[in-house]
């Protein structure tokens, strides 16, 4: 199968794309070394930057076809079958469901207008279509060994070359069916190596060494006279002209008005090719791949230079060649897949690289920019390659521009004056220096030089003048005169000073929080100061600062240069960076607001590190082109020359659950109970993938939107039931958030416990289960209290008992005796009289012990306590003077017979009192119910007692009211004794917990 590949032409819509290589290449036109080195050669007036990914990188195995789809991912087919490509990482596509498993190799890819991708297979696999989210058969009649060519004609069906085999060699779509598309012969065509649409939407064949042509709308192709070798390829250029490319060279066809081609002029020649794939790109410039030599490039009509293995290329055996939407053209073959892109930021050819004392930049009051290197000052302009225009005797350490026509080099002797290209006199130093010095001119040509270990001399009229500087400024970094024409120092790269005269005003870095100043730039009329923190504008001696901590890619700043289209270039640690001036400016205004930028560093231009060297480090020249300096290099920017970027678009691929993979997002449910769920997606930027910065939200999760920087992964945890919707978003260019981005619904099951109708059943079962234990306790709690009820009746009716058995039978025994010796004595007589009396009380007693006893005796019933306080007071103030009255307030409550005993017991006590001591002629009892207690006032009109008088009767041992507190303690009640004026008032107050009935 692979001797069968190497044999066949793959068709230039087939291009490949491989892992990142190990560097970006800056070349002109044709490129140098390889993937980790750069050189430069002159050429026509082109240049192109190259990246590389091989299958060590994660590139598929021998690329032969590439497409763009409408988002923007490329894809590449490969023999390890199809990926898509988003700029970092190759994501496998599965081939359709039972499709041939030995016909993994794509051959041929294209993009319909419809956003379909058409994919055609070697090894008998046929023909099929990516569509949606999977690819499905296209059912192609009898596949041949290969597809070599796919096309989509004017109206979006695909045109297919059906390679190989005994079934028809072209076929289009016509609706759901194929339809072959025959020969002018009516017979099917033979060894086709390649399809074109023209501009009028006419379908170009090259077969057999000629190129025929089907009009639009017509069921077959005519022949032309247009012939060459039999391996030849097709083009179509900017202006819509058709370019045929063979071993005899590089033709352009004319066309006739019937649209038919008439003629044909060769333009340029070819490199040697064994299979050949070529495209022109919008700038005109000729692409091509040769199987065997690397590719190919340059303008129509140059020779085109080769570009292979020695230069960088991930291998020889190139076969796809594609152009996508950004300008990029791809080349793939069996090493890998390659970039090779029109940079914004270019190296200048032909200067020398590295040299030994770095580079020094010229800028003269008209604009034109010089570059020393060496002993050479070249002249440099961007649309001409480097031009020598002083050839000093030696080489000088550095050089300054003066005067009209006038440059200042640094040499071991003195300053060297040199006038019109000429070198004209050398004048000693003042002082023999101990390092190199360095020089800068005023505006009016006066040059000044920093001699390091003396100090700071001026040039003026053939002497040198000493400048007098505060002694702390023992060492210069770097000197330079702005606008107004006074001095900038960075001093000991610890310090900033400006000199106006005898006047010097300076800043130590450190305690103004800008450590490490390092280089001095002007902007407008400001001076701007980089240093290893950052920037610092100094406007009217007022600073300003913009903080690397805020904008990372201001680190170490060297130089900094304004363009007329108001942007902004900057040279740093990062790179080369390019802002709106209107930003930066009010940056600078208020510290910490965001400043849009564009970074060009490794992924589109190799810039390298900045020298560290004094003077200007950057310039802009007449014609607008920007000139930076590097240890290595010289690089020159245009403004106008910066591709136009797509926005990016994103799709979400696959979600890891706990270790498996999933790709079919369409409905996606993931299960409950899930760890981490980890989201993979992608961002079609072809061109600067790694500089893109991505956010997310997870609506129904966390509704802030969370930077991750470069991640290309969102890791989720803790995902609880419900639907969600994954938000991703990227910025642009000017690192700008763009909305919309992708987004992903996605609905995460509950567990068992976590569903509806699982909690409702939890929750009554909780509920029964909480009734069941109610019910139990209350059980419980109800046989607990009636074996107490039991208890308390049992133990009462032994005491009854005992009482009437004993107590009561002994007493009524003793009563009869006296009441016999009563009778013996005489009906008159005293004695008899008294004791009659006596005998009468122990009646009395007797009729309290039988009713205590009946009492004992009784059930434990709820009392009624105003019926039993009514009986009670009628029955003990029944013969006496003292008239009562009972009042009720509130709602009547049953009283516990526990509380109703200990309670009219103690009445019973208050109304014994009133009768023995009070003197009184009216009682009062006032029962009060409410929600939180009862209430039971005792009032009589009698003498009284004094406010601490109970507790003197309690301690002399009257115990009756002892015996009342200790009965109110038992039921938890509070028994108050006190003067009511006149007469005493006792209030009992039984909390209802132990005084009402649940009854």
């Amino acid at each position: 199968m692979i001797g069968f590949i190497a044999g066949v032409r793959l068709h230039k819509g087939a291009s490949s794309i491989v892992g990142a290589c190990a560097g970006l290449l800056m070349l002109p036109c044709a490129a140098t070394s390889g993937a980790a080195q750069e050189s430069a050669q002159t050429a026509p007036s082109i240049s192109v930057s190259h990246r590389g990914w091989t299958k060590q990188m994660g590139a598929p195995t021998f690329v032969q076809s590439i497409t763009q789809d409408r988002q923007g991912f490329l894809w590449v087919g490969s023999l390890d079958g199809l990926f898509r490509f988003d700029g970092v990482s190759f994501e496998p596509i599965m081939p359709p469901k039972g499709h041939k498993r030995t016909a993994l190799a794509v051959t041929a890819l294209a993009t319909s207008p419809d956003g379909d991708i058409w994919i055609g297979y070697g090894a008998g696999g046929g023909v099929s279509v990516f569509r949606g989210s999977r690819a499905v058969d296209a059912k192609l009649p009898h596949p041949g060994e290969a597809i070599t060519g796919i096309a989509i004609d004017a109206r979006g069906a695909p045109w297919v070359i059906n390679s190989g085999g005994g079934g028809e060699n072209i076929l289009r779509r016509a609706g759901d069916r194929w339809v072959p598309v025959h020969a002018p012969d009516g017979r099917s065509f033979s060894d086709v190596v390649d399809l074109e649409v023209a501009s009028d939407g006419s379908m170009w064949a090259y077969a057999s060494g000629r190129i025929y042509v089907a009009r639009p709308g017509a069921v077959g192709f005519v022949a032309t006279d247009i012939t060459g070798d039999e391996m030849g390829d097709l083009a179509r250029g900017p202006s819509g002209e058709m370019i045929l490319t063979e071993s005899h060279g590089v033709r352009r066809i004319q066309v006739h008005p019937d649209g038919l081609p008439s003629s044909a002029t060769q333009i340029s020649s070819v490199p040697p090719f064994n299979r050949l794939s070529t495209l022109v790109d919008r700038q005109g410039v000729l692409w091509g791949t040769t199987y065997m030599n690397g590719a190919f490039f340059g303008p129509l009509g140059t020779a085109p230079v080769s570009y292979s293995e020695p230069q960088g290329i991930t291998s020889a055996r190139t076969v796809a060649i594609f152009l996508d939407r950004s300008g990029n053209v791809w080349t793939g073959g069996e090493g890998g897949l390659d970039r090779f892109s029109r940079p914004v930021v270019e190296t200048v050819p032909g200067l020398p690289t590295n040299p030994q004392n770095g580079y020094r930049l010229l800028l003269d009051a008209a604009g034109n920019v010089r570059i020393l290197a060496g002993n050479t000052v070249w002249a440099v302009s961007g649309s001409k390659a480097p031009t020598p225009v002083i050839v000093l005797p030696s080489r000088p350490y550095g050089a300054c521009v003066g005067g009209p026509g006038v440059i200042w080099t640094v040499t071991g002797a003195g300053l060297r004056e040199v006038r019109n290209g000429h070198p004209v006199k050398t004048h000693e130093w003042p002082i023999a220096p101990i390092a190199a010095p360095f020089c800068a001119a005023r505006g009016d040509g006066v040059v000044h030089v920093v001699v390091p270990g003396t100090g700071l001399f001026r040039l003026e009229g053939g002497k040198w003048h000493r400048v007098r500087l505060p002694q702390h400024f023992e060492e210069i970094s770097d000197l330079a005169f702005d606008h107004s024409g006074r001095m900038v120092l960075v001093v000991n790269r610890e310090s900033i000073a400006v000199v106006d005269g005898p006047r010097v005003t300076s800043w130590n870095g450190e305690k103004i929080g800008f450590e490490h100043p390092t280089s001095i730039s002007f902007l407008s009329s400001d001076t701007v100061i980089g240093g290893l923190t950052g920037l610092l504008r100094l406007r009217e001696n007022r600073i300003s600062k913009l903080d690397f901590e805020t904008y990372p890619w201001l680190r170490d700043t060297r130089a900094l240069v304004a363009t007329k289209d108001g942007y902004v270039w900057l040279m740093g640690f990062k790179g080369i960076s390019k802002v709106r001036q209107a930003d930066l400016e009010a940056a600078f205004n208020s510290p910490g607001r965001p400043i849009p930028y564009q970074l060009f560093d490794d992924d589109n231009a190799t810039v390298g590190i900045p020298q560290r060297a004094s003077g200007p480090q950057a310039a802009v020249d007449r014609n607008g082109i920007a000139w930076f300096l590097t240890r290595q290099r010289v690089f020159q920017v245009r403004s106008n020359h910066e591709p136009s970027a797509d926005r990016a678009a994103i799709i979400i691929k696959s979600v890891v659950v706990d270790g498996s993979r999933v790709t079919e997002l369409a409905g996606l449910t993931l299960p409950g109970g899930l760890r981490t769920a980890s989201f993979d997606f992608g961002v079609a930027d072809l061109t600067t993938p790694t500089h893109r910065r991505f956010r997310y939200r997870v609506d129904g999760y966390d509704d802030r939107w969370i930077e991750i920087g470069g991640r290309r992964q969102i890791n989720l945890t803790r995902l609880g039931p419900g639907s969600y919707n994954l938000r991703v978003e990227t910025d642009n260019e000017k690192r700008e958030w763009v909305g919309p981005g992708a987004e992903l619904r996605f609905v995460v099951s509950p567990l068992l416990h976590q569903t509806w109708w699982f909690r409702t059943l939890a929750v009554l079962g909780t509920v029964v289960i909480v009734w069941l234990l109610a019910r139990w306790r209350i059980r419980a709690a109800e046989g607990a209290a009636r074996r107490d009820a039991e208890g308390r009746v049992a133990e009462r009716t032994r005491i009854a008992r005992d009482l009437h058995d004993t107590f009561l039978q002994g007493f009524q025994g003793s009563a009869l005796r006296l009441q016999a010796v009563a009778e013996r004595l005489p009906e008159d007589s005293r004695e008899r009289q008294r004791l009659e009396n006596v005998l009468r009380g122990v009646d009395d007693i007797l009729e309290e012990g039988r009713r205590r006893v009946q009492s004992l005796r009784r059930e434990d019933r709820p009392v009624e306590l105003d019926e039993a306080i009514e009986a009670l007071a009628g029955d003990l103030l029944a013969g006496e003077t003292i008239a009562w009255k009972l009042k009720t307030s509130g709602k009547p409550r049953s009283i516990t017979a526990d509380a109703a005993d200990e309670m009219l017991f103690i009445i019973r006590e208050a109304l014994a009192n009133v009768i023995r001591h009070s003197v009184a002629a009216h009682v009062e009892l006032n029962i009060r119910y409410s929600t939180g207690q009862v209430e039971i006032h005792v009032t009589d009109d009698g003498v009284g007692i004094p406010a601490d008088g109970a507790e003197d009767l309690a301690a002399a041992g009257h115990f009756g009211l002892v015996g009342m507190k200790e009965r109110a303690l038992l039921i938890d009640a509070s028994l108050h004794i006190a003067s009511a004026s006149p007469g005493t008032r006792v209030t009992l107050s039984v909390p209802a917990r132990r005084a009402y009935s649940s009854n």
